[in-house]
């Protein structure tokens, strides 16, 4: 790029993804990320992973040669800045209170090759299948197992469809956009047509199990994939989380579901906002096994609970069909357990929370 110190993009790179992270002056930990496809112009921000207010738009190489787009959060005040570099190029940068932050992807030239060899290591173990609460249609999964490289531990085991593979591949070659290190990505195993394929077919879905295992431990050796903001995540590994999975068959599932109370707002003293996760497991009749006390439900079949109302939730677990997957957030700090249900509470959801320590 004409700074020196940013790759430059050419409209024929599709999507491009970049991510920042820094630390306020009140020492809040914030992430900032824009996605851009330089031959349509379509952007947006995410501050915090939540869309930036004003932020969607397009800048394309038919409009001006900069945007700038405002954003604050906590005690900081950045712009992200998009910058036509030369006819058909583009290069990107986010200042806050008045320095400019690196890109948590790791691109800059200065930088390409110092990143150490990824902590992690992923595998494709194996599959399974579950029923779909939402249509109940069978899915089919593909076990991921990620271990901690130096010990050969297991940090975590998730379930992830074949979709979830392409959308992570999608967004780390978004990432490493105009960088030499996306020559080094696997390829995923080609797309069949359901019309030519049988998905379910114990075969087909083998050999494409045996696929994703080569693609995933390829894609965690290649430290610039590793480092792109959807990796980590897709591998069920954050700095204080960690998301795991469990495929059920019986109608009882062993643990008890709670309803998660409203959080204190990091923003404003005395203002409460809606819970992340509206349900949590309360109480477990084997203290060993998983679930364990205090950990989110953060997925049904795969989709997220963070919209779904707690009466929903328990209906969806208690009347799909077996095996059913659920996935789960574990925080690895001592954080308190989510308050309990308050006075204000309906005689319906309050049903509904001791309904689930029976059925569940």
């Amino acid at each position: 790029g004409s700074n020196g110190d940013v790759v430059m993009v050419s409209v024929f790179s599709g999507e491009v993804n970049r991510t920042w992270r820094f630390v306020d002056s009140a020492g809040a930990a914030h992430e900032v990320s824009l996605y851009h496809h330089p031959l349509t112009g379509a952007r947006a921000a995410m501050v915090d992973h939540e869309e930036l207010l004003g932020s969607l738009g397009t800048s394309s190489v038919f409009h001006g040669s900069s945007t700038t787009i405002p954003f604050e959060c906590g005690t900081a005040k950045g712009l992200i800045n998009i910058q036509r570099d030369g006819l058909w190029g583009f290069s990107y940068a986010c200042v806050c209170d008045g320095r400019t932050v690196a890109e948590a992807t790791a691109l800059r030239r200065a930088a390409a090759e110092t990143l150490s060899e990824p902590t992690y290591e992923g595998r494709v173990t194996g599959f399974c299948s579950s029923v779909d609460h939402a249509v109940h249609a069978p899915i089919t999964w593909y076990t991921v197992e990620t271990l901690e490289r130096a010990s050969g531990a297991e940090a975590t085991v998730v379930h992830r469809r074949f979709r979830d593979f392409v959308e992570l591949d999608e967004s780390v070659r978004a990432a490493l956009s105009g960088h030499h290190m996306r020559s080094s990505m696997p390829s995923l195993p080609a797309k069949r047509l359901k019309l030519t394929v049988d998905h379910n077919d114990a075969a087909f879905v083998a050999e494409r199990c045996s696929h994703l295992d080569s693609y995933a431990r390829r894609l965690t050796s290649v430290p610039h994939a590793w480092a792109a903001p959807a990796t980590a995540p897709f591998f069920g590994v954050a700095a204080n989380a960690r998301e795991y999975s469990l495929v059920f068959t019986d109608k009882l599932l062993g643990f008890t579901i709670g309803k998660a109370g409203p959080k204190k707002s990091p923003q404003t003293d005395g203002v409460y906002e809606p819970p992340d996760f509206p349900a949590f497991v309360a109480a477990v009749d084997a203290p060993d096994a998983r679930p364990r006390v205090g950990h989110l439900l953060s997925k049904i079949s795969g989709r997220s609970t963070c919209a779904m109302a707690f009466r929903d939730i328990i209906n969806a677990i208690k009347h799909t069909p077996r095996p059913i997957l659920l996935h789960f957030i574990a925080k690895l700090r001592d954080d308190p357990l989510p308050p309990p249900p308050d006075n204000t509470l309906d005689t319906d959801d309050s049903e509904n929370v001791f309904a689930s320590s029976i059925v569940l």
